[in-house]
Order: C-alpha cells, then sequence, then structure tokens
C-alpha cells in the first residue's frame, strides 16, 4: 500500500476542476486558478454547489489579501475594484498572502489540516461514511446516482478537498456524528441544531461574467469587508465543540468560510476510504444584514 502523505498543500497541488476558455476541463492549484483567471470560462466541479462553494473560498482569499487597516469607503473599493478590471488580473498582493497562509492549506497537516479537526474522533469509533461527504450520493437506497461502487469507495485528495469544501458550505442539517469533547453530544449523537451548513440556509445568486476572473469581480463584496474579517485560515483551529469565543461571523470572508461542521478526512495510503462529519458552529440566518 503506498504510504500516506506528509502533505497535500491545496495552495501548490492541483484540486480545483475549472473549464478553460477552450473547453478543456483542467485541475489547477489555488494559485494557478487566481494567476489564470482571466484565461479560465468557469469552476467546473462534480455539481454545482460545489462550485459555489469553491468560489466561495477564493473570493475569501482576495478578500485577505488586500484587507486593511479600516473598511473601505465605498470609493476606494470602487476604485480597487477598477484598477483589477482594468488590468484584467488580480494584484501581487495575492501571491504575496497566499505564501502567508500557506501552512494552513495542507489538507493533511497533522496539527492544522485545512478545513478540519486534527485528531477528531468518537467515543465508539464509528465514522460517516464517504455516503455522507459526496453530495450526488443519495442516502439510503441510491435509485439516481451518477457514481456507484469502487466510486464511492474511496476518492483521490484532489476530490476529497473539493467535497471537503462543499460540505462546510452545504452540509444538510440532521443527526451527526458525535464528536469527543462536544458538550452537546448525547448518546455518541450530534443531534441537529436545525440549520444545514451556512450556504444552504437561503440559498445564493451568483454573476457570472465571461470568465471566472469576471465572475470573482462581480461577486467580490470588497466594501463590506473590514480589518477583523478574517477566513477560518487565519484564525486558531477550531477543535471539536463550539467556538464560544467567536459567535458570528464579522465580515464576507469570515461567512465565506464559516465552520458548520467538524470534520476529519481519513486516509488509507494516498487515498482517502472514510470521513468524520460532527456539528460545528450554528449560525442562523437572521440579522446577518451587513
Amino acid at each position: 500500500m503506498t504510504a500516506p502523505p506528509t502533505t497535500f498543500n491545496l495552495i501548490d497541488e492541483p484540486w480545483i476542476r475549472v473549464r478553460t476558455l477552450s473547453g478543456d476541463v483542467e485541475d489547477r492549484s489555488l494559485r494557478s486558478v487566481l494567476d489564470d483567471a482571466a484565461s479560465i470560462r468557469s469552476l467546473a466541479g462534480e455539481i454545482p454547489t460545489q462550485d459555489a462553494a469553491v468560489l466561495r473560498v477564493l473570493l475569501a482569499v482576495l478578500l485577505a489579501s488586500v484587507r486593511g487597516d479600516d473598511r473601505p469607503s465605498d470609493d476606494e473599493a470602487l476604485d480597487l475594484w477598477l484598477d483589477w478590471a482594468r488590468a484584467e488580473t488580480f494584484p501581487d498582493a495575492v501571491d504575496a498572502y497566499l505564501d502567508r497562509v500557506r501552512p494552513r492549506f495542507d489538507l493533511v497537516d497533522a496539527e492544522a489540516p485545512f478545513f478540519q479537526v486534527a485528531g477528531l474522533t468518537t467515543a465508539s469509533g464509528r465514522t460517516s461514511g464517504l455516503g455522507k461527504l459526496i453530495a450526488e450520493v443519495p442516502d439510503g437506497e441510491p435509485y439516481f446516482t451518477t457514481r456507484s461502487g469502487r466510486e464511492v469507495e474511496s476518492l483521490s485528495l484532489a476530490e476529497a478537498a473539493r467535497w471537503l469544501v462543499h460540505c462546510q458550505a452545504f452540509d444538510p442539517s440532521g443527526i451527526k456524528t458525535g464528536a469527543v469533547g462536544d458538550d452537546r453530544v448525547k448518546g455518541g449523537k450530534g443531534y441537529p441544531f436545525g440549520y444545514p451548513a451556512w450556504a444552504g440556509n437561503l440559498g445564493l445568486v451568483i454573476m457570472e461574467g465571461a470568465s471566472l476572473f469576471e465572475t470573482l469581480l462581480y461577486n467580490l463584496p470588497l466594501v463590506w469587508s473590514g480589518p477583523d474579517d478574517l477566513p477560518q485560515w487565519e484564525r486558531p483551529p477550531v477543535g471539536p465543540g463550539i467556538d464560544v469565543t467567536h459567535p458570528a461571523p464579522r465580515g464576507p470572508a469570515d461567512l465565506f468560510t464559516w465552520p458548520s461542521r467538524r470534520l476529519r478526512l481519513i486516509l488509507a495510503g494516498d487515498r482517502v476510504v472514510d470521513v468524520q462529519i460532527s456539528n460545528g458552529d450554528k449560525l442562523g440566518p437572521q440579522n446577518k444584514h451587513p
């Protein structure tokens, strides 16, 4: 069996599926997607909600890369937006930002794996199963499914990363695998608190451009992002329980990466063969106007 990888950094490794302007479908790294956004037609993941979830991560990176000491005025945000639109490329600040936060984008890091909780476990040793992660596989009797057999037994790290991002954004409400260290767990179960993961609460409206670069610009809420609007990868790693120090998002980058679930990918060699999905931080749709 292949030894488990010691690193898989999403900034450098190809994992985001895109469609180029020539119509080819390719897997690209996060850095490559942002560097070449003007030559990419769109994201091209397994399902549309996966593309929406990945888009939100890209938007959070862009917002964080130009975050200042104050929330920008309308004029300042417009000037920055126009500079990017005229240049048809994102500034060097994006690359510099990715270099700075690179350690937090490692999917298999031992201490702070991307969008996961290191050492997440259950009292019984039970896990959730990949069927809970792969949203295009119906739970129970899979009469209408786009995959079966080996396709649901394991995932490459690249595909697992896409479904991980999707799970944090769109995972449905319901009973979850109860995590050790979460005070909400009763009888080994994490009972629902009434809401799906954040992006599944109200749905999304995305304005699409002729290229991914235009799509990112059209959906970038620069004026709403201030100095305390930190994405998940700039905050201390979460544990299995509620983060009582951070009860509500402080801006769009924070919201786009909200830790709705506590997750841990389980590897066998270089393949993801299982997952634990537990309850994360509750976030309802009420009173979320900026």
